[in-house]
């Protein structure tokens, strides 16, 4: 056809006659020329239908009808069809297995939270101790009985806040074993999750003035070596001195003020940072004529309690009220009957029982319950008839 010879160009034109004429040989040539190109355009229209083949002898595989894509482009290649599967295996055990394990951890944690739910929840107790005076005997089965401490004077109040109102030294025959017992005892409690609150009181005061030895037993300044040798451990730099500076003077615990003589309506209004904080400069700077080291201030007032055992409960509920406190609990006013008493509806309390055999002998505690109810706690017969293991005698 006319189309036809146009794509074969002057090939067409020896073979249907051209211009002119042509030798017979030259129609021959031509006839084979043009049959060499017939025979490449058909091989060519041939690779254009079946499309190409695989580089390096690969296969082809086809996708579709009239369609194929190179063996490489396929989207698993025949050469790596097990690698794939087994791969594919393992990841499946894998995530099998992860299943597993995360529910074993979710049963372990019920049963977990079941034995926490079964235990009882850990009660942290407020236990308050008074007056020591020098009596280790004594003090420990105070605290014995109240469950803070072991027969050999060791910690088992587990989270337990034992505050111990003062006066610790003097009167009795053993005042420095009982200000170590005491830190000793700070130092288990903070590893059981417990702590031990130590508060100034006045004899400790009268001991860092250092104007004489008047109260202090004679046993135990003939063990230390005299007077002098006593006034040394309760001096600057003496042993002692950082434990009484670190000592806050009163301190509100759930609503409950601890303070060994008494808070007036005038110190009240100050707050317990500032009262801390003046006592402990003054004593810093050895000014003691200061009067929140005075007679009516926190380490000797008796106005407060005295005004409250007679039933004025003005004092006591106005410094209170300047407290945001409920209650007050005091030590230093001794109850000559041996037995904690409470004033004003519970809102002025003294703990002062006596304990050193020195005072009266009547070792005692009192526990503060998480409803505020107020728990005395007073050793049996039976426990004071057994020898106190503090090992000197009583004065």
């Amino acid at each position: 056809s006319n189309s036809f010879c146009t794509l074969l160009g002057g090939v067409c034109t020896l073979m249907v006659g051209g211009r002119g004429r042509s030798s017979p040989i030259s129609t021959r040539a031509g006839v084979l020329v043009a049959a060499v190109v017939i025979a490449a355009l058909l091989l060519a229209l041939r690779s254009m239908h079946t499309g190409p083949t695989a580089h390096e002898g690969g296969d082809v595989a086809r996708v579709g009808e009239g369609d194929a894509v190179p063996v490489e482009e396929r989207p698993v290649r025949r050469g790596h069809r097990r690698g794939s599967v087994e791969a594919l295996a393992m990841k499946r055990h894998a995530e099998a297995e992860a299943e597993a394990r995360s529910a074993r951890h979710h049963e372990h944690d019920a049963a977990d939270l079941a034995a926490n739910a079964a235990r009882p929840a850990r009660t942290c107790r407020l236990v308050a101790l008074g007056d020591v005076h020098g009596d280790l005997g004594y003090m420990r089965k105070a605290l014995e009985a109240a469950g803070i401490v072991n027969a050999h004077g060791g910690w088992t109040g587990g989270c337990a806040t034992l505050v111990q109102l003062g006066d610790v030294v003097d009167r009795g025959p053993n005042s420095l074993d009982c200000l170590r017992e005491l830190e000793k005892l700070k130092a288990q409690a903070a590893e059981d999750g417990g702590r031990v609150v130590t508060l100034l009181g006045n004899h400790e005061l009268i001991n860092i003035v250092g104007l004489n030895a008047a109260y202090v037993h004679p046993l135990e300044l003939e063990r230390l070596g005299g007077q002098d040798a006593w006034l040394q451990q309760f001096a600057p730099h003496g042993p002692f001195w950082k434990r009484f500076l670190s000592s806050p003077t009163a301190v509100n615990i759930s609503g409950v003020v601890f303070v060994h003589g008494g808070i007036s309506p005038q110190y009240a209004a100050m707050g317990l940072e500032r009262i801390n904080d003046l006592v402990t400069r003054s004593i810093q700077r050895q000014r003691f004529e200061e009067g929140v080291l005075g007679e009516f201030g926190p380490l000797w007032n008796r106005e407060v309690i005295l005004t409250a055992s007679r039933g004025d409960c003005r004092l006591v509920q106005e410094s209170l009220v300047r407290l945001h406190a409920r209650r007050m609990v005091v030590g230093h006013t001794a109850q000559p009957d041996g037995k904690i008493h409470e004033f004003c509806d519970g809102k002025m309390v003294a703990i002062d029982t006596g304990l050193s055999r020195s005072m009266f002998g009547h070792p005692s505690a009192l526990e503060v319950l998480p409803d505020g109810t107020l728990k005395p706690i007073y050793p049996t017969a039976a426990a004071l008839g057994a020898p106190p293991s503090d090992g000197n005698p009583s004065g």
